[in-house]
């Protein structure tokens, strides 16, 4: 089996040191292993560079600050290279690596830093006092040099680099005028005098006084564009090779006051063009039928730490915070109530013209009826943050599943977890938050009401009716429930993997997933398929996996469910046939480093 070297999030992600010059490493991403993470710290400030290359399937790159936030990424189409540069202060930062359409892909990272030497400090020797001119004419030079005068600070001033990632001095400087609150360049197949026709990039910069209030930035442009507003606010990344019809809204909120405007561009062969506009944005509001999703979408500053995460404070009823209200459709998904949402690089709803494909917050609610003394399970799939809560629509209590004021960064990959309902039963609002910065958008969320498979059998329970049970027989489960042994003629009354099977079945978990686990036990992390995936971080309903000879694990290797998930660092499993012992049935407490690996598996 390969060897994942990364983790799959950031507490689990790879140290790989401290980078002072040059580093590579190769590791591979896929369907069972969608991020790879990897932590590193600068000792001082530096010029980085990271790169993603020899791709064999589409993959981005992220470059991430202690905090989570992506500072920079490159998401090029298909196999090409990905690479971004930045200047960082002295600390720590993460890398994620993510596969596109989750096809398996090798891969080499490397990483530079280069230090950003002090300012020099003037010599010390005295200066020379100036020389006498000379008694003879100067004759004046053939080409008269011009001094361009100062560009206003209300007008676009463009700077041009003879490069596609803005470094070293400019090449030019143009003056493009006052322009109101729009820049539009259309350089078509060509380029100023001095500046290359192809692979060129430009720094626009303004200042313009707006009153207080919400804003919307639309561009089109061939090919990547930034837009960057105030001390900071990065409302347009999408640093990537494209056609100027792809048109990318973004939003912010202003103080009042004049508001710096950056705007940064490159281009990477063919046509070139920018075309920006800045415009006061009034929220607009779609109708909800009963049974749908209700959500509210706010602009959100990524630049800084997180959103609010108090769904009642001030920035969630502020008029200069909301976009839009929007219908996400229906909470039916089928066995279960939730909500799929994956974007993908694109905005909300599809609409770039409209919606923000980065920098923004979703609070989105729908009915749901919760039982007092009733356990739940969630699935939830998230990039980025996330919150999970409830209103009870008559009291207004509120009810909170996951921890209170504080937003969710764990299910990058996925995630299943229970939650025991002790208020009071009725028909609640069922709420969640959802939060984005750059990158590919995702949330995909899940509940439904355990029953009684869902609690953990007796051994009594087990043996008495496993028999009447149709997930622990053919054609539900075509393993044997017990063999003799070739070699040693040993009778096991019990099969590891046939209890696996017909326990993640019994509890609800997808059958397609399922099928694609097979042969010996201590391979079914290699072969699974269909939505499953292999983490490091055992789940409630996950597939715990033990290699041969791991642990305590026979030749062959072992698999058992996760029960719980304790607060001490153990788990609670529950297996068949373990080690020497003939048992069909068994639970045990034990270490979550235990086991090799574990299987995420979707619901059906």
């Amino acid at each position: 089996m390969s060897v994942d070297r990364a983790g799959n999030n950031r507490s689990k992600a790879k140290s790989i040191g401290l980078i002072a010059g040059s580093k590579s490493l190769v590791d591979g991403i896929g369907s069972a292993d969608k991020y790879d993470f990897y932590r590193f710290t600068l000792n001082k400030s530096s010029n980085f560079t990271l790169s993603l290359k020899k791709l064999k399937a589409n993959a981005d790159l992220f470059l991430l600050n202690k905090t989570g936030q992506v500072l920079q990424r490159s998401a090029r189409k298909g196999k090409s290279p990905e690479s971004t540069g930045i200047s960082l202060e002295a600390g720590t930062y993460f890398i994620r690596i993510q596969s596109r359409d989750r096809r398996a892909t090798q891969y080499k990272l490397s990483l530079s830093s280069v230090p950003i030497p002090p300012p020099l400090t003037p010599p010390s020797v005295p200066i020379p006092p100036p020389l006498t001119p000379p008694s003879v004419p100067i004759p004046s030079p053939s080409t008269p040099r011009s001094t361009q005068p100062p560009i206003a600070s209300n007008r676009w001033k463009v700077d041009y680099f003879n490069n596609p990632s803005l470094q070293g001095n400019a090449v030019l400087t143009e003056d493009r005028g006052n322009g109101s609150q729009t820049l539009f360049v259309d350089w078509g197949f060509g380029a100023p005098t001095g500046v290359p026709v192809d692979g060129f990039s430009t720094r626009s910069t303004t200042n313009r006084p707006l009153a207080a209030g919400l804003y919307k930035v639309t561009t089109n442009a061939d090919d990547g564009i930034r837009v960057t507003v105030g001390s900071g606010w990065r409302v347009i990344d999408k640093w990537i090779d494209q056609g100027n019809e792809n048109t990318h809204s973004g939003f912010f909120r202003w103080e009042g006051g004049n508001l710096p405007i950056i705007v940064e561009h490159y281009e990477n062969g063919s046509g070139a063009s920018v075309k920006v506009s800045i415009t006061p944005h009034t929220n607009f509001n779609e109708s909800v039928p009963s049974g749908n999703w209700v959500a509210g979408v706010y602009a959100w500053n990524g630049a800084q730490s997180l959103p609010p995460a108090d769904p009642l404070g001030s920035f969630y009823a502020s008029p200069n915070s909301k976009i839009a209200t929007l219908d996400l459709g229906s909470n039916n998904l089928g066995s279960t109530q939730g909500i799929n949402m994956d974007l993908g690089p694109r905005a909300l709803k599809g609409n770039g013209a409209a919606l923000p494909h980065d920098n923004f917050v979703v609070r989105a609610y729908t009915a749901a009826t919760l039982e007092q003394g009733a356990t739940y399970n969630f699935q939830v799939r998230s990039d980025d943050g996330y919150k999970i809560f409830a209103k009870n629509q008559v009291t207004d209590q509120w009810v909170y599943i996951t921890p209170q004021g504080q937003w969710q960064t764990d299910a990058y990959g996925g995630k299943n977890f229970s939650f025991k309902m002790n208020a009071s039963s009725g028909l609640y609002d069922m709420h969640f938050l959802y939060q984005e910065t750059l990158g590919d958008a995702y949330f995909d969320l899940s509940w439904a009401k355990a029953n009684v498979a869902n609690e953990i059998m007796s051994s009594q329970y087990f043996v008495n009716n496993w028999q009447s049970l149709p997930q622990y027989q053919e054609p539900q489960n075509p393993f044997v429930s017990s063999y003799t042994d070739s070699v040693s003629g040993i009778y096991y009354n019990g099969n590891c993997t046939w209890y696996a099977r017909g326990r993640m079945l019994q509890l609800g978990y997808s059958p397609s997933a399922l099928s694609t686990m097979f042969r010996n036990a201590g391979t079914w992390d290699e072969n699974a398929g269909n939505g499953a995936f292999v983490s490091n971080t055992p789940q409630v309903g996950s597939i715990a996996v033990w290699e041969g000879g791991v642990n305590g694990a026979g030749s062959v290797g072992h698999v058992a469910v996760v029960e719980s998930v304790n607060g001490n660092g153990t788990i609670t499993i529950s297996e068949s046939n373990w080690g020497n012992s003939s048992r069909r049935y068994n639970t045990r407490t034990i270490s979550a480093n235990a086991p090799s690996k574990f299987i995420i598996v979707p619901r059906a």
